[in-house]
């Protein structure tokens, strides 16, 4: 969660993945889509 609302993800193991959203299903199908993104560089 974000001090300011919302919800940040990151991934320790793929640096290069960092997404927000305002909620959690937001947040979850921007990863997904950042994942994807990650996989396809």
């Amino acid at each position: 969660p974000q001090i300011e609302g919302g919800f940040t993800v990151t991934s320790p193991l793929l640096p290069e993945l960092i997404t927000e959203g305002d909620s959690i299903e937001e947040v979850l199908e921007n990863a997904k889509d950042a994942f994807t993104t990650v996989l396809e560089l």
